[in-house]
């Protein structure tokens, strides 16, 4: 790994940036297109081209990131590039190749048994998957999760949070429709310059002298867009959104900053290590700030964002912390408000442990019915450790996210159950007023849910393996989900029945230890695809497998985001299985004031 490693940086640096960027961003579009390549990379069908060249993406911003040399070239080689590709290709399967042999299934941990198994994911994931980002849906999360913090970001930026989020958002689209639009607008640059020469009888040199003496302003209009199609053009965020310098200066790297990522060591240069994209996702060239991958915006731009305003506002950074805590405590609500119209919500309830006789919090509580949803928040930093270089930091970092919450849960609802019915509390100057009486016996469906500000599947999905996360009460098995989760529940289960059907399906799988899913898109796949996909489980494993691993589901929520679909269309609905359909018929009256919006809507739900 070390060898492929140090051989890509030399290639990398072999070539001028924003040519090679150029060249590996007209790969993807290609690839996307079904275009062959040459034979240093697999057929235009096969994943592995596409993951070559997002490797490759990858590494040109480390490289940048960790070294100031000079490329060797002043134009693009076609063979180099090529070399690079194909060298990127090998790094990325000699990787998973070590993950699965350094990771022993018999060792035993912070995971229990399990140990093996989830160091082997947590390794390949961090090596080899990317996850699921929806490019589209940037500005709504941005806009969300940066809106508390509004007068710091005008005073340190000049920007408030809703242009921030559409900068953020530009970024995405540039590089998700720049290809296009720069094609579209050069064609009609075309199209005007021999309209000229056929009206004027002139040849097209010509008309291009005229217009450098007449109209240079046209001129530089089509050498920008040429930029933007072989050039990286569409990557310059200084050249494609409005974002102040000093933000995108937040976000970046300068040319050899990054000392960490291939300094010497073991996993030097490999992706075993933490690429710097992970920490900021921008590299700063001598034109402007560049973005090699999207991704790593999507990925890095928050943190970054909060350490940039804490470095050039040292006072505001316990600020950031409470509004951050009071955004995230009321998050699910928030997102989830139509759905939620009608439910009763509590945030910050106080309650006296009854072991300890301490006051105690719980971060939000909603009752719609008789179905109970605990919410407890976590801000804290997902894992920026490789479970490479430092499993234990690694796990350290899951388990503050997960572990910390589900103990809240569980000494919550703990309390819940030591009495029929317990008091709860809100702190009012001080003191402590109470503010509802509950009994657990009155609710059929308790789901506590672990919330956590940033996505860190597969570990949102794993967190069941943890020893010490067993069901509550020995009976209500624990969520954890991210505010990421929440929005694209929100878009495709917009009716309260489905949500929180939804819901117990999702709890039930979680309380099945044997089976795998990787993260909440995929989850919601399998139950838009089977509905009931925990009794698909059960059933397979009653078949007499030991384990079992479910992949591939998010695929029609992918499809849906790839294209416009989503501006158009209605997001694919669950299927509703017969039996849940009949009991639907039998326990719903006609006409049932939520049936018409709900296809899966659990009966006691319906009023």
């Amino acid at each position: 790994m070390e060898e492929l490693a140090s051989k890509l940086k030399d290639l990398v640096l072999a070539q001028p940036p924003r040519d090679l960027l150029g060249f590996l961003w007209a790969g993807l579009i290609n690839y996307a297109l079904g275009v062959p390549r040459s034979s240093t990379v697999e057929g235009a069908g096969d994943m592995s081209q596409r993951d070559a060249l997002l490797v490759a993406l990858e590494y040109v911003h480390a490289v940048l990131s960790c070294f100031d040399t000079q490329h060797a070239g002043s134009s693009l080689r076609q063979d180099l590039a090529d070399e690079l590709l194909a060298v990127a290709q090998r790094l990325r399967e000699v990787s998973v190749i070590y993950c699965i042999t350094s990771s022993r299934p018999d060792i035993t941990g912070a995971f229990g048994d399990e140990t093996g198994r989830v160091e082997f994911l947590a390794k390949s994931a961090w090596a080899a998957i990317r996850g699921n980002r929806y490019q589209v849906l940037e500005e709504e999360f941005f806009c969300f999760i940066l809106g508390p913090h509004e007068e710091a970001l005008l005073q340190v930026y000049g920007i408030g949070a809703a242009q921030a989020a559409a900068g953020i958002q530009a970024i995405a689209n540039a590089m998700r429709e720049g290809h296009a639009h720069a094609i579209e607008e050069l064609g009609g640059h075309i199209d005007y310059a021999y309209h000229v020469a056929n009206e004027r009888g002139i040849t097209i040199d010509e008309v291009l002298e005229q217009m450098k003496r007449e109209s240079p302003e046209a001129i530089a209009a089509s050498l920008s867009l040429l930029d933007d199609l072989f050039r990286g053009g569409l990557c310059n965020l200084s050249h494609q959104t409005a974002l102040p310098a000093a933000f995108l200066e937040d976000l970046s790297f300068k040319r050899g900053e990054n000392t960490e990522f291939f300094a010497p060591g073991p996993f030097c240069g490999t992706p075993l290590r933490t690429l710097p994209g992970r920490i900021r996702p921008l590299i700063r060239l001598e034109d402007g700030f560049y973005a090699t991958d999207p991704q790593f915006v999507r990925d890095a731009a928050y943190r970054a964002i909060q350490r940039g305003l804490a470095t050039r506002l040292p006072e505001y950074r316990r600020t950031w912390n409470e509004k951050q805590k009071a955004l995230t405590e009321t998050a699910f609500q928030c997102i989830l408000g139509k759905q939620l119209e009608d439910a009763i919500v509590l945030t910050e309830v106080h309650y006296r442990d009854p072991t300890s006789q301490q006051w105690m919090e719980n971060d939000a509580l909603i009752l719609l019915d008789d179905v109970m949803l605990q919410i407890e928040v976590k801000a804290g930093i997902g894992a920026m450790h490789s479970p490479a270089t430092n499993f234990a930091s690694h796990v350290r970092a899951i388990r503050g996210l997960v572990v910390k919450a589900y103990n809240q849960a569980k000494r919550f609802l703990e309390y819940l159950d030591s009495a029929p019915e317990v008091s709860l509390y809100a702190l009012q100057e001080s003191e402590y007023v109470e503010v509802r009486r509950v009994r657990l016996s009155d609710f059929r469906c308790v789901i506590p849910i672990g919330l956590t500000v940033e996505s860190f599947a597969p570990f949102s999905a794993m967190c069941k393996v943890l020893p010490e996360v067993t069901p509550l009460l020995d009976k209500y098995p624990f969520i954890s989900m991210s505010i990421d989760d929440l929005f694209i529940l929100n878009r495709f289960l917009p009716a309260p029945g489905a949500r929180f059907h939804y819901l117990e399906v999702r709890q039930q799988v979680a309380g099945i230890r044997q089976a795998t899913i990787f993260d909440e898109i995929d989850h919601l796949g399998a139950y838009i695809a089977k509905n009931r996909f925990d009794m698909a489980l059960r059933e397979q494993l009653s078949g007499g497998a030991n384990h079992l691993l479910w992949d591939g589901f998010s695929s029609e929520i992918d499809e849906y985001f790839a294209s416009d679909r989503w501006l158009r269309e209605a997001p694919p609905s669950p299927i509703l299985s017969r039996r849940t359909a009949a009991g639907l018929r039998r326990t719903c009256p006609d006409p049932c004031p939520r049936m018409a919006q709900v296809r899966c809507n659990p009966p006691r739900l319906c009023r």
